[in-house]
């Protein structure tokens, strides 16, 4: 059974992956990325048909959802959410001005 309210993957990464991940690496080593991921955003827009602007690139599912929650939640919206579930959405609606209303999931 995998716990998906973690956030890790439990198997250990595809080869294909770490040898992308070494080889972009060394290509700019001494620098910073581009924080707006201009290159990436051209390029998955372009494989997917939509325009560069409509791609979110994040450190990890946390950070797009909390920036998920700050553009779309007014002070006081409510953010409804299964529970038990992933532990920060409470946490992320509040960051946000808004509030958590959690949903027992049933046992059936």
């Amino acid at each position: 059974m995998l716990d998906l309210a973690g956030t890790e993957w439990p198997d250990l990464p595809n080869a294909e992956v770490v040898n992308a991940s070494i080889y972009a690496a060394r290509g700019r080593v001494n620098g910073y990325p581009d924080r707006l991921a201009t290159r990436l955003r051209r390029r998955l827009a372009g494989r997917h048909g939509v325009e560069p602007e409509q791609i979110a690139v994040g450190n990890g599912a946390a950070e797009l959802l909390q920036t998920a929650a700050h553009v779309l939640l007014e002070p006081g919206d409510e953010l409804v959410t299964p529970w038990p579930s992933y532990p920060l959405y409470p946490l992320m609606a509040q960051r946000a001005g808004g509030r958590p209303v959690a949903v027992e999931l049933s046992t059936g």
